[in-house]
């Protein structure tokens, strides 16, 4: 907000991040100049009259070429879905051993709203019906949340931390610091990897090894609210140290909407298999579909664990804009936290706006880029009326 002559101007308050228009990637590096000697020939060809050169191949921009360009903040959601959903299709034909779909608990509530179906039918719907065209497993994220949740923790309880830590499980959030705020987000950010990419070293490490094939020969994809996930799956630090994806390919709800039928009626026999943690789905087990927020409630998972650790301590819960604060403290002792969930741009700016000048009252923040959390992702089917955006939030 400026106040010029008289006037309140107020900037910052758009959610929406236009990409940049202009690829600002380098120009390819000249070759080096080899030592060995080159010979130059000369060689004639006769033209015939009326010869017409072939047309030049049609250039094809792939989403990890686009990973080398560090001009955008956000994916351009038009760019990107036509090309996942025939990738998809094409891993799902192609010759790997095992082929593994991972679901978020987001992508089953959208698609729930969608069908009129639970949660757990349209977990055990999905499960059977992309089984029937090949699929070995299909997964919850919810299972590497768990660890994701723990891990954070963990890094949250360091002694040494200056500031609040803040969730680095948003591709926008990293997106966002790297490119615009290297210096005062960056540093706050917690190395944790999100529930999609530990999903995508459990399928491609532990399920391998108890499969006895190579990770490489397992195809893993993955159904997301957001599309920004796609980018996330090819950045560099996504892949195993022999170049192997975790993540092969990532659709959003709405697109993996159009691949799916749209009545899974037929579907929806659970399994009698022996339960494992790679098949939770098809016995009609959902979780991470309600909480505190929708994006993962890391916060509340940190608030819980503190209330385990100091049970002396009581804790006072109060909504935002766009967020939850909770207030943890023990008057006896002086113990105090402060932990939110921040959602949306507005909330960025405001984060940071305290991180930059030292004065953040909190000690953790939950902080996702879309507002009303993972839930409402750009990649999420659209709601068609109020009460269907009411059951997403």
């Amino acid at each position: 907000m400026q106040i010029v002559g008289g006037t309140i101007k107020v900037n910052n308050v758009n959610d929406f991040i236009m990409p940049n228009l202009k690829c600002v990637a380098g120009a390819p590096a000249p070759q080096s100049e080899s030592t060995t000697t080159n010979n130059i020939r000369i060689h004639s060809t006769k033209k015939k009259e009326g010869d017409i050169p072939p047309p030049p191949k049609p250039i094809k921009v792939t989403l990890s070429d686009c990973l080398s360009c560090t001009g955008c903040l956000t994916s351009s959601e038009e760019l990107f879905k036509a090309q996942d959903v025939e990738e998809f299709r094409r891993g799902l034909e192609s010759d790997a051993k095992i082929k593994v779909v991972t679901l978020s608990p987001q992508a089953i509530v959208s698609l729930a709203i969608k069908t009129g179906l639970s949660p757990e039918q349209v977990a055990v719907g999905v499960s059977n019906f992309l089984k029937s065209i090949g699929v070995d497993y299909v997964i919850d994220s919810s299972i590497a949340r768990e660890v994701t949740k723990a891990q954070i923790y963990e890094d949250f309880k360091k002694p040494d931390r200056k500031g609040p830590l803040v969730t680095g499980v948003c591709p926008g959030v990293v997106s966002f610091a790297e490119k615009n705020e290297p210096k005062t987000l960056m540093p706050q950010l917690s190395i944790t990897r999100s529930p999609m990419l530990i999903t995508g070293a459990m399928v491609k490490d532990n399920l391998s090894r108890e499969l006895g094939i190579k990770p490489s020969e397992i195809y893993h994809a993955c159904v997301m609210p957001c599309f920004d996930k796609k980018l996330e799956a090819f950045r560099s630090d996504a892949k195993f140290s022999d170049g192997t994806q975790l993540v092969d390919c990532v659709v959003a709800t709405v697109e993996f909407v159009t691949v799916m039928p749209e009545d899974l009626t037929p579907y929806l026999q659970p399994s009698d298999r022996e339960l494992t943690w790679f098949n939770t789905l098809e016995h009609e087990i959902v979780q991470g579909t309600s909480g505190a927020t929708t994006s993962g409630s890391y916060a509340e998972y940190v608030v819980a664990q503190m209330e385990h650790d100091y049970p002396q301590v009581t804790c006072e819960q109060k909504k935002m804009y766009e967020g939850i604060e909770f207030h943890l403290s023990d008057k006896i002792s002086g113990f105090e936290k402060r932990i939110a969930v921040m959602n949306g741009y507005r909330n960025f700016q405001r984060a940071i706006s305290q991180i930059k000048s030292g004065k953040s009252k909190y000690d953790f923040i939950e902080l996702m880029a879309c507002p009303g959390g993972c839930a409402n992702g750009a990649g999420q089917i659209k709601a068609e009326n109020p009460m269907e955006q009411k059951k997403l939030k």
